[in-house]
């Protein structure tokens, strides 16, 4: 990536956080209005980021060069669904509900993804340069991705947020991993939005904790573990190919 695209892909970056910081939260409004000042948010974010890449020498690369790849990735989506199996333990529950809160905060977290998948997967890793590591490059994206979600700590300055940071990163691997071997934006924005959805919206309305958050930690864990054998695995797998090719 040369100086050119580094310039502006800090200026994307910037123009990002710089939205996540905004304190919406103390609007004086209802939930449901504050979220949906933060969906206009992202709007903005889109629309900046677009007035960007017109201008730049940034490559929007969002079609698939591999798309026999694809497959080796589908059992990586247990991820997004890993709150949920939270469930093992008894003392857990499922309460579905649905209100007009609840959706806003869906279409707000899909548009998130949508807008992060293109600046960290399209944007970033897919700009850097093809004969650099694809592990480096993955690493490189996640940390980056990991590194802005400190926004949520700067907000609150609540320890607990930190581990955003880490299961941000965590996640920014994984779709790092589908997006370097299948340059799909389609399946890392599918990947990205159903775990918003289903494990931080669905998932934090409808489950209530009985027994603390052993559960959530050890399900969390168990899920993540397995993920990256799984991942490691293709990796090698694929990098095996490569040579041989």
């Amino acid at each position: 990536m040369n100086k050119n695209k580094i310039y502006d892909m800090i200026i994307i970056i910037l123009l990002y956080i710089g939205v996540a910081c905004i304190p919406f939260d103390l609007i004086p409004v209802s939930a449901v209005l504050v979220t949906i000042f933060k969906i206009l948010a992202q709007i903005i974010v889109f629309v900046g980021m677009g007035l960007v890449v017109r201008k730049s020498e940034l490559k929007l690369n969002v079609n698939a060069h591999n798309r026999k790849n694809i497959i080796w990735f589908i059992p990586t989506f247990v991820i997004c669904f890993s709150n949920f199996f939270t469930l093992f333990d008894v003392n857990n529950s499922l309460t579905p509900s649905f209100s007009v809160l609840l959706l806003v905060r869906i279409i707000l977290s899909i548009s998130v993804a949508f807008n992060e998948e293109l600046i960290f997967r399209v944007l970033l890793q897919g700009n850097m340069k093809e004969d650099r590591n694809p592990i480096i490059k993955i690493l490189i994206s996640s940390a980056i991705f990991g590194a802005c979600h400190l926004t949520h700590f700067l907000s609150t300055f609540d320890p607990g947020e930190l581990m955003i940071v880490g299961y941000t990163f965590g996640i920014g691997f994984a779709v790092g991993m589908i997006y370097e071997f299948t340059g799909s934006f389609s399946v890392t924005f599918l990947f990205h939005g159903l775990y918003n959805m289903i494990n931080n919206n669905l998932a934090e309305n409808w489950i209530t904790y009985g027994n603390g958050d052993s559960a959530f930690f050890i399900a969390n864990a168990a899920v993540a573990g397995a993920a990256v054998i799984y991942l490691v695995i293709v990796y090698l797998k694929k990098i095996n190919n490569k040579q041989e090719a």
